[in-house]
């Protein structure tokens, strides 16, 4: 028999030695252990579906604005990859440099509508659309969030994976006329900024191979410079694509 030297008076009851105990194992349990940084790289592919939209036609030389209105994409490939770092504190947040290039968001022959406007007044009719092409390179930077489900002792990560991307993007948009504009087949390109979004699922094959599907958004305007009837002539149009992409990760824990 051990008898304890403290006073009776300052004697431990066993509730309170339960309580403490208690309380260290959550306190052990409640903190997430550290987990070590994890490089990715993706390569992925998909379609792009682009938003029907206005094309704003401004002759300066004779300070006319002609409004060519929802002038309709052909569907497109995307092609592209993406490196980044999850951070050792913040299993959940990364960042990424994302580069890919969309071929051929083209603008078909069809027949659309204007409106022509002077100081004057304004003239609305048909217009026919000729065929011009259009293809687009962009590099962006993304904040990366996601969600660790399935976790395991073999993916402590999660082997399932949500995730979100946002960031600002740089455009280089290279726009090819056949036949709108006089001489025909010119050709110009513009670089911009613009936001991108993104919503996507990977699942994990093995600790260091995933699989994922992404969904995206992207919008910029750009500004191409055309001779023409009236001179120099500046056309503008927001581009605006919804993708759906797939690819494969590799994680470098």
């Amino acid at each position: 028999m051990f008898l304890d030297p403290r006073p009776a008076d300052t004697q431990e009851c066993p509730m309170l030695r339960t309580l403490r105990l208690v309380t260290l194992l959550i306190a052990v349990f409640a903190v997430p252990p550290p987990i070590a940084a994890e490089w990715f790289a993706d390569l992925y592919a998909g379609a792009g579906f682009p938003d029907a939209d206005d094309h704003t036609n401004r002759a300066r030389d004779f300070d006319l604005d002609v409004v060519v209105s929802n002038i309709a994409y052909k569907n497109s490939t995307v092609i592209g990859g993406r490196a980044g770092y999850w951070f050792d504190s913040l299993g959940f947040l990364g960042v990424g440099v994302d580069a890919s290039h969309v071929f051929g968001p083209d603008i078909g022959a069809q027949t659309a509508s204007f409106e022509a406007c002077v100081p004057a007044g304004c003239l609305t009719g048909p217009q026919a659309v000729r065929r011009a092409s259009l293809n687009v390179t962009s590099v962006g930077l993304d904040l990366l969030l996601r969600w660790p489900l399935l976790t395991s002792g073999a993916f402590p990560r999660g082997r399932l994976q949500p995730y979100v991307a946002v960031g600002p993007a740089v455009f280089i948009a290279h726009f090819r006329d056949t036949s709108n504009f006089s001489p025909s087949n010119q050709s110009d390109t513009d670089t911009v900024v613009g936001p991108k979004a993104a919503g996507g699922l990977a699942w994990h094959v093995t600790r260091h191979l995933a699989v994922f599907a992404e969904y995206r958004f992207t919008r910029f305007e750009a500004e191409w410079e055309f001779q023409s009837n009236f001179g120099r002539l500046e056309v503008s149009a927001p581009i605006t694509t919804h993708a759906v992409l797939g690819g494969l990760s590799l994680r470098f824990p």
